[in-house]
């Protein structure tokens, strides 16, 4: 990887509630109108970060509803209308407690 990095994580649950977490945990958070607690999701640092690599870090709390993730990546921090999208392990969580997600981006 070369040059300015930025990343944030997505959660979504089968209700259509959708939460964003942008740049170390500073949220920019939506949501759709639903009786349930939308889920939760925090970035974390990058690691194992190389010229060509690095894995991506975050967490995620479902607050009791099925919730995919994945990680959206871009080169220019603040614009976020075209990110590369990366595959979150694991990529679905559930429960109320907060869940230790990753993703492994080469080549960008």
């Amino acid at each position: 990887m070369t040059g300015q990095i930025a990343f944030f994580i997505q959660a979504a649950d089968g209700a259509g509630n959708v939460a964003l977490a942008l740049d170390h945990g500073n949220p920019f958070v939506g949501f759709a109108s639903s009786s349930a607690t939308p889920p939760s999701a925090t970035t974390n640092p990058a690691t194992n970060v190389a010229s060509t690599s690095a894995t991506l870090n975050g967490t995620v709390n479902a607050n009791g509803s099925t919730t995919s993730v994945q990680f959206q990546l871009t080169k220019t921090s603040g614009d976020y209308s075209n990110p590369t999208i990366v595959a979150a392990t694991p990529g679905s969580v559930s429960g109320t407690s907060d869940t230790a997600v990753s993703g492994s981006q080469a080549n960008r």
